[in-house]
């Protein structure tokens, strides 16, 4: 008999997963009878429920991922480090919002900050204090930044647009 190569680990908490605790208390019961076939079918059986869990955690990561954006845009554009949160690499994160949402974790915070910034703007909010509330390290970062996007500077989008959001 010789064991598959193991390319990954999985970390399982068996104590809140009652499904699981039982069936491993069931193999071990099996396995001191040395019932091989009951030992086989259980632990078949015990895959198949850890790799369903597992690919139902994986599609909704992009989910839970875009959701923490949603309330961390700010954070999440100046960071870039969504893998301390998520347990996964920053790249591997990138590429499922990507391939979900068709844009990167931080292009996507880039456009909720802009949406922001235009929310301010039109509230009548300083460019100094917009730029502050969106955490830029001056207010000449955040207008450069602005007019990359807009191609108008917030002052000037102030004043030719201030009711008419882009």
């Amino acid at each position: 008999f010789t064991s598959p190569e193991i390319d990954s680990v999985v970390d399982v908490n068996v104590q809140n997963d009652t499904f699981i605790f039982e069936t491993l208390s069931f193999i071990r019961t099996y396995a001191q009878k040395s019932d091989c076939t009951h030992v086989r079918y259980l632990t078949d059986m015990l895959l198949s429920y850890i790799f369903e869990e597992l690919i139902e955690a994986e599609l909704s990561l992009p989910i839970k991922l875009k959701s923490h954006i949603d309330e961390n845009f700010i954070k999440t554009f100046n960071e870039n480090d969504l893998s301390s949160k998520f347990n996964y690499s920053n790249s591997y994160l990138s590429k499922i919002f990507k391939d979900k949402y068709n844009l990167t974790p931080k292009q996507y915070a880039k456009q909720l900050i802009l949406k922001e910034a235009i929310l301010l703007l039109n509230k009548g909010t300083s460019v100094y204090e917009t730029a502050e509330r969106l955490e830029f390290s001056s207010p000449e970062n955040f207008s450069r930044f602005f007019k990359g996007y807009y191609g108008y500077s917030p002052s000037q989008y102030v004043k030719k647009f201030k009711n008419f959001p882009i």
